[in-house]
């Protein structure tokens, strides 16, 4: 098979004894991670206080592969930020609010850094002859990680929400009394 010959020429020569389990490799694996939080309290009298914080995170993953061009590499980006307000306020010495506003956006990229041979340079064409835009497509041969395009990259997972808390307490003697809402 002319497509099968074409890959072979990628596949590294085995550099242990044996027809089976002959090739060992480490691949270099990168993970970087960046991580900063700060919280500012405030209390303006002796019945209500204030906080305010953010947090944000920025993490880098690049995973490698032993065949190169047809290898199934791959690199993610995650970031993600957190910003809080919220005020507590005494209304009496038994009755306690406290309302909270959270925004949260989190992003995760995960993106191919491989499969980049072209299919048309390994034989790959359609069924009717045309030639394959792209890389070659992904393929799984016994053990071995995938070859080719993994389907699932280029990918970007991004979530946002906003919350909102308002909780109440009231005390009746021995009793605590709580109540609230969370949107």
């Amino acid at each position: 098979n002319p497509s099968s010959r074409a890959l072979l020429s990628y596949f590294p020569s085995p550099n242990l004894l044996g027809y089976t389990n002959n090739y060992l490799a480490n691949t270099p694996f990168r993970n970087d991670n960046l991580r900063f939080e700060g919280r500012i309290d405030d209390r303006f009298n002796d019945r209500t206080g204030m906080y305010l914080s953010y947090a944000y995170g920025n993490a880098y993953v690049n995973q490698n592969d032993v065949f190169g061009p047809i290898g199934n590499s791959a690199q993610g980006r995650l970031r993600n930020d957190v910003a809080s307000i919220g005020v507590t306020h005494s209304l009496s010495d038994s009755t306690t609010t406290d309302i909270r506003f959270t925004f949260d956006r989190w992003n995760n990229r995960i993106y191919n850094t491989a499969g980049i041979l072209p299919a048309a340079a390994a034989g790959f064409a359609y069924a009717n002859g045309a030639p394959i835009s792209g890389g070659i497509p992904g393929i799984v041969i016994g053990d071995l990680p995938l070859l080719g395009t993994n389907a699932n990259y280029p990918q970007t997972n991004l979530d946002q929400s906003l919350h909102f808390v308002n909780s109440w307490s009231k005390r009746w003697g021995r009793n605590d009394i709580r109540f609230g809402v969370d949107l």
